[in-house]
């Protein structure tokens, strides 16, 4: 049966959108198992069955939240050149402080 241009058409299921709240919350989850267990082989697919989502889907969530983590945590260019400059300023003072003694 040929299906009119009038009615909506779903999604193919590869296609489908999953609300962000069930995104973090399998993300979550699979850091969690990881956490606990200490192996992080299966636990993407584990929970991707327990919640009726693609695995890779959920590989792709939690590698994004892991770049995400890891950008959020690494210094920025400023903080890094700042660090840099103070201890080059620590040394001379280091320096003179010797040349005096």
């Amino acid at each position: 049966m040929m299906e009119s241009m009038n009615e909506p058409t779903r999604p193919h299921p590869s296609q489908r959108r999953y609300p962000p709240e069930l995104r973090e919350r399998a993300v979550r989850m699979v850091l969690e198992r990881i956490e606990l267990t200490g192996e992080r082989q299966g636990a993407i697919s584990r929970v991707a069955g327990q919640l009726g989502i693609g695995p890779e889907s959920l590989r792709h969530w939690v590698r994004q939240a892991q770049i995400a983590t890891s950008a959020a945590l690494a210094p920025t260019n400023d903080a890094m050149m700042r660090a840099d400059v103070s201890s080059k300023f620590t040394t001379s003072n280091d320096i003179a402080r010797q040349l005096r003694c």
